[in-house]
């Protein structure tokens, strides 16, 4: 499972150097959803041993999702674009 989280996080962060490449310049969107598929990834890298730190990767990786979803609802309702 770890391996998918990662991948998404390489394939993400591939397409942000394209765009940056492009455009010049990088979406607040893309290094959101780096950062949580990265630390979604090495969440289930950890052993069960390391429960405690795994729950917190996990809560930080679904409060940074929600951080991105209210950020995108704001840019649909008229309010300033944040995220692009």
């Amino acid at each position: 499972m770890n391996l998918i989280w990662l991948g998404g996080a390489g394939a993400i962060c591939l397409q942000a150097i394209v765009f940056f490449i492009r455009d010049g310049h990088f979406a607040l969107s893309s290094v959101l959803f780096i950062t949580m598929f990265g630390i979604l990834g090495i969440a289930e890298s950890l052993p069960p041993s390391r429960q405690r730190v795994t729950f917190s990767l996990r809560i930080l990786g679904i409060a940074m999702a929600v951080i991105v979803i209210l950020l995108s609802m704001v840019g649909l309702f008229g309010g300033p674009n944040l995220l692009f």
